[in-house]
């Protein structure tokens, strides 16, 4: 027998050997009674007495085929009498399905003899399923299976999970047929299903135990215990498993008493199940037959961990060591021993001797910086990184950590000169461009900072780190900027904060209106509203511009202006009481002003008045959008909402931003019935008043309309 150890983190296992089971001849008189009981229960046509008896056989003799083409024979039986006789056609289905199972799957290969048979059954389950209305799909099938299954229909189940073979469950469906053959005797049957689940997921711990079993059960002795060692290590730690491969291995110890491995198995079986002392017996036992097999020495150092006796660990990684001093795998083991003991600087000095071996490991780069970081105290880190860097002067890292501890450390002006060191030995990593970049900004040395992330652009193209630095650089100088030009106006020094605003080459928004306060504040209005309309260009419907422009106008005696900035602030927001007091006071000043009259007699209720003024104004200038909209105000006041919206529709096309027309249009089209164009137009309204962050009653009602026309279309689509 070929023998391997088991090894802690991963199992090795066992070939197989089979012995048979001996038959008496009191079993063949037995079973061939039962026989003879189901035939003459067939006689009587008691068919289920009859299924009971060929059952008893097939669980003696699965492969006998005269008892599975007589149960095959007492289902159809069974099945016809409840379908014809009882009227039991749920009951007859599952006979059919029981009759198909026993002719198609029992033995893995259908009988030629019992081809019609199976025609015959299959016919009649689509026949009835279909006009029962039998769901089909794989869902309900598997439902339907897992449920005979419960209800002790394991034929009738097993024909189920045949039919779902091909479906997106095959792991699902191999382990039940397993479990329906085994519970039916059939152990090649489950066998052959529990192997066809492995293939499927070959790490399920519990099918390799469930397959093993079986294996046992057939008297596969090595076999069983492969499969048992799979669970073992694919996570399957029950009681009931490790207390197998314990008899097992017990079994092997006592018939091969020389055999190391058999020792540090049973070993590695005690120490999972938490038995420590006996464990370390059986571990003794192997070093003592075999002690130069690294896999026994390893799991006795493991078991020295488990029990927290590190020293002793060590001492045993330092005897591999001495064979294998350049093994990765053991120095990392006894470095982290080092780290539990809290023997910290051992620990640090093998791990670099694993750098050595391989200067790219990350993950020892990482188990050393863990050290330094989060074992050592401030000033014992800076005095090892300060050694490391002058004993190490060609050396990237050493450079750069020392550099990178000065910089947590505040000490800016000595962790530049590391890490320009740092650059100079390694200018391909990017680390010390961003972190040198980083000192020159907080000390706002903005130039310098971008000058270090464009020469490791150079070296480093398109690194997307260095690029957005480069921008953030850009965002503080202009920050910078843009503070110290707002504390002067702050003091009252305008036209000194106004020549630091423009010494700001990318002038935002927020700089030009911090300009036109500027000179609001010194009373040049004209400078003032210069900038309010360029930026109205960019963004025509901001309240806060209108307003500002408006009143700049209206200090400027510009009155017909200001009433135009007035209007606009008033068409996006009706509410607006500083501009509608604004719009009055002007109006007061221009009585004679057409557009303003006509507004007026607007809001007075004087509709047809106000339409004839509307009417003449756009006479003069037909593209007055203003005009336009009131027009369609009138018209709707008049009853003559098609003609109203006729105007709004003209506005809209002139000024896609005028909120208002959206919403008097979504209105009509609303009180038309034209229900999905006003839903579009009372969204395109909310949009609008959305992107400038305001709310009010129009708001209100046309979000209301919105949800009360989207559920209505909903439901009259349903119909």
């Amino acid at each position: 027998m070929n023998k391997k150890t088991i090894i802690l983190a991963l199992f090795l296992f066992l070939a197989l050997s089979a012995h048979s089971r001996e038959i008496s001849q009191e079993d063949i008189q037995r079973f061939s009674t039962y026989y003879a009981n189901g035939q003459e229960y067939m006689k009587n046509s008691q068919y289920s007495n009859a299924i009971v008896e060929y059952k008893k056989v097939l669980r003696f003799a699965p492969a006998d085929l005269m008892t599975q083409k007589a149960m095959v024979e007492a289902y159809l039986a069974r099945a016809q009498y409840n379908r014809n006789t009882l009227k039991e056609y749920k009951k007859a289905i599952n006979d059919y399905k029981s009759a198909v199972f026993y002719a198609k799957y029992w033995t893995g290969k259908q009988e030629q003899n019992l081809s019609s048979i199976i025609a015959s059954a299959s016919k009649d389950i689509n026949d009835l399923e279909k006009k029962f209305n039998v769901l089909q799909d794989p869902e309900s099938r598997l439902k339907r299976a897992k449920l005979l299954k419960a209800q002790g229909e394991l034929a009738a189940s097993g024909y189920e999970f045949q039919q779902l073979k091909n479906s997106k469950y095959p792991e699902t469906v191999y382990k039940n047929l397993a479990n329906i053959y085994k519970n039916l005797n059939n152990q090649a049957g489950a066998l052959d299903s529990y192997k066809m689940a492995i293939d499927i997921n070959p790490k399920n711990p519990e099918t390799h135990f469930l397959y093993g079993v079986i294996l046992d059960e057939v008297g596969n002795y090595e076999a069983s215990l492969e499969q048992y060692n799979l669970a073992f290590e694919y996570g399957d730690k029950s009681p009931e498993l490790l207390e197998i491969l314990e008899n097992k291995w017990v079994q092997n110890v006592a018939n091969n008493p020389n055999d190391a491995q058999s020792y540090a198995n049973l070993g590695a079986i005690y120490q999972k199940k938490g038995d420590f002392n006996n464990a370390k017996i059986q571990y003794l036992k192997a070093y003592d037959l075999d002690n130069n097999d690294e896999t026994i020495i390893n799991n006795l150092a493991s078991l020295y961990n488990q029990q927290k006796d590190y020293q002793s660990a060590i001492g045993i990684y330092d005897k591999i060591l001495q064979k294998k001093p350049n093994d990765i795998t053991i120095l990392n083991y006894k470095a982290q021993a080092y780290k539990n003991l809290n023997q910290n600087e051992l620990a640090l000095e093998t791990y670099e001797k694993i750098l050595k071996i391989k200067p790219n490991d990350e993950e020892t780069k990482g188990n050393i910086g863990d050290i330094l970081y989060n074992r050592f105290d401030k000033t014992k880190l800076s005095e090892y990184l300060f050694e490391k860097a002058k004993a190490n002067p060609n050396s990237y890292d050493a450079q750069f950590n020392y550099a990178f501890e000065l910089h947590k450390n505040k000490d800016f002006n000595n962790a530049a000169i590391y890490y320009k060191k740092a650059m100079e030995l390694n200018p391909s990593k990017e680390e010390p461009y961003l972190n040198l970049s980083q000192i020159y900004m907080e000390a706002r040395d903005y130039q310098n900072a971008d000058l270090i992330c464009q020469k490791g652009l150079m070296y480093i193209p398109n690194n997307p780190q260095l690029a957005q630095y480069i921008k953030e650089i850009k965002d503080y100088n202009l920050s910078a900027q843009y503070d110290s030009a707002t504390e002067l106006y702050n003091s009252g020094q305008y036209k000194k904060a106004i020549l630091e605003y423009n010494k700001i080459q990318n002038k935002t928004k927020e700089v030009k209106l911090a300009i036109a306060s500027c000179y609001w504040q010194l009373k040049d209005f004209k400078n003032a509203n210069k900038y309010y309309l360029e930026l109205l260009n960019q963004d025509p419907n901001n309240i806060e511009l209108l307003e500002s422009s408006a009143w700049a106008y209206y200090s400027l005696k510009d009155y017909e202006n200001s009433s135009k900035m007035a209007q606009r602030a008033l068409a996006i927001n009706p509410q607006n009481k500083e501009m509608s007091d604004l719009a009055s006071d002007i109006k007061n000043l221009l009585a004679t002003n057409t557009l303003n009259d006509a507004v007026e007699l607007y809001s007075q209720g004087k509709f047809n008045e106000a339409l004839i003024m509307f009417n003449k104004i756009l006479s003069k200038t037909p593209n007055d959008e203003y005009s336009i909209y009131y027009k369609g105000l009138c018209l709707d006041e008049l009853k003559k909402p098609q003609e109203a919206m006729v105007q709004y529709k003209s506005v809209i096309s002139k000024n896609p931003e005028f909120a208002s027309a959206y919403y008097s249009l979504a209105v009509d089209l609303d009180n038309s019935e034209s229900y999905k164009d006003a839903v579009k137009n009372y969204e395109k309204f909310m949009q609008l008043k959305a992107k400038n962050n305001e709310s009010d009653e129009m708001t209100a009602f046309a979000a209301s309309r919105i949800k009360e026309l989207n559920e209505y279309l909903t439901s009259i689509s349903k119909k």
